[in-house]
């Protein structure tokens, strides 16, 4: 039972997610959550849901000063007449416009394969 104690040691203290670091998360997806729900996208943001790691409590903690990313689902509202791409172009649109009004330069990913630096649309 000794090795399971330092094994249980071992992940609080080096591999998982520091309890302050899950609460930065928490507040950061937060604010870009109502961003999100606040915005005209042209579609009711429902909910936002934790997907992954993230919603598996396994994030683990990254390689010295690395950043790590945690995913989430959003719910829309159905919008007749609207492609796919409608509804992600008016979430990443809007999430652009949130990260610039906040000064932030890094660059975002979007799903689909392309990548964008906020701001150089």
């Amino acid at each position: 039972m000794e090795h399971v104690s330092h094994f249980n040691t071992f992940l609080i203290d080096v591999v998982n997610l520091p309890d302050y670091k899950l609460t930065h998360l928490d507040e950061r997806t937060g604010r870009l959550f109502d961003a999100l729900r606040r915005a005209d996208l042209g579609v009711r943001v429902k909910l936002m849901k934790k997907q992954g790691s993230w919603a598996q409590r396994t994030i683990i903690q990254p390689a010295e000063d690395a950043e790590f990313d945690a995913d989430f689902m959003l719910e829309l509202e159905e919008r007749d007449g609207w492609t796919p791409l409608d509804y992600h172009t008016a979430v990443f649109d809007t999430l652009s416009a949130y990260c610039d009004a906040q000064g932030m330069s890094v660059p975002a990913e979007s799903k689909n394969g392309r990548e964008e630096r906020i701001g150089d649309n």
